[in-house]
């Protein structure tokens, strides 16, 4: 499986390596896409690093998409080549998931009228303002093929959800109670530790 991951500057850095490694810990090929440049600086002054820009982003579609948070998904959502890339997977039936400030680009794709989805608290209103239904109190949703969380705090609930997703989509199990273990785990990686060897 073949997932897109953004990032631009300021996103969100516990959202973007946490996406990235656990998708490539859970056997996915993982491809980080930036708007105009390779390198970034994410909300804690720490390096990000995008594998190809939007404009040489692989043709071929994706088997899903995760936008992690922060400020980046404010200019995310303004590059119609994300919100295609966005739509093609939603209209396929394939992943797509947001955390935190990342649903700003499914609002702007149109993706989350009649949809159960949550978000960052700044951004209930403009989740209720499109037609989203937001569940009360609920951390980390999932609506069919669409994933949506609050905080980095939801990580290990958002990525049990994705989980759940991908094996759907290539119709295996999960490995039994694995992504059970997730559930109440704070953090699920230490992030000061990551690397790209998983």
């Amino acid at each position: 499986m073949h997932f897109a991951v953004f990032v631009e500057e300021n996103t969100n850095p516990t959202e973007y390596n946490y996406c990235r490694l656990r998708l490539k810990e859970a056997g996915a090929r993982v491809t980080v896409i930036g708007l105009t440049r390779l390198e970034y600086r994410l909300e804690d002054h720490s390096p990000g690093h995008a594998d190809v820009m939007i404009d040489e982003s692989p043709q071929t579609s994706f088997d899903g998409v995760v936008i992690p948070g922060g400020l980046g998904p404010e200019k995310l959502r303004l590059n119609q080549k994300v919100i295609d890339i966005v739509r093609q997977c939603h209209q396929a039936g394939r992943l797509c998931a947001a955390i935190c400030h990342g649903q700003q680009v499914l609002i702007s794709a149109g993706l989350l009228r009649g949809v159960n989805a949550t978000a960052a608290w700044s951004m209930m209103d403009d989740l209720r303002m499109v037609g989203a239904i937001v569940p009360e109190g609920v951390r980390a949703v999932r609506d069919g093929h669409i994933v949506t969380a609050v905080f980095p705090p939801d990580l290990p609930e958002f990525f049990r959800l994705i989980l759940r997703v991908m094996a759907e989509m290539t119709g295996r199990q999960l490995p039994s109670g694995y992504p059970d273990r997730l559930k109440n785990q704070t953090w699920g990686i230490v992030v000061d530790d990551a690397s790209d060897s998983v």
